[in-house]
């Protein structure tokens, strides 16, 4: 879930929402295991991304304990101009809720409003600066 909130908030932050997802896990016996997926649906806010990379991961073979694991989003497009459809009421509902977490942890700080499933979680996760992305810190 914090790969997800991470992975949102630099989509969000950059005015993209994306059609794809990516996510890898390697492991202790130094093998790896990476999956794809193209969505039907706009991936804009952190549990949509976290539905889809939690999909992908109900279909990895795991053969050894997960030494370290990457969630990645891609075919971005640009936010706007957002065409909103005759019928859109729960995805609008998604983007104004994240939009409005990203403010107050702006305002607060990284972290300070959360899923409930990160509670606690404060020191959990090791953080990794992925390359060439020291500028989002």
């Amino acid at each position: 879930m914090k790969l997800c909130e991470k992975t949102g908030r630099r989509l969000r932050a950059h005015n993209y929402i994306a059609t794809g997802i990516y996510l890898w896990l390697s492991f202790e016996n130094r093998t790896y295991w990476a999956k794809g997926k193209d969505t039907k649906a706009d991936i804009y806010a952190t549990q949509d991304i976290y539905l889809h990379a939690q999909r992908l991961l109900n279909q990895a073979l795991i053969p050894a304990r997960v030494t370290n694991m990457g969630v990645t989003v891609y075919k971005l497009k640009p936010t706007t101009p957002e065409q909103l459809g005759l019928f859109d009421g729960t995805r609008l509902d998604t983007k104004s809720l994240a939009r409005a977490a990203d403010m107050v942890n702006d305002k607060y700080g990284e972290f300070t409003l959360v899923p409930a499933t990160m509670a606690n979680m404060q020191d959990v996760i090791l953080k990794r600066v992925a390359f060439g992305s020291v500028r989002d810190l």
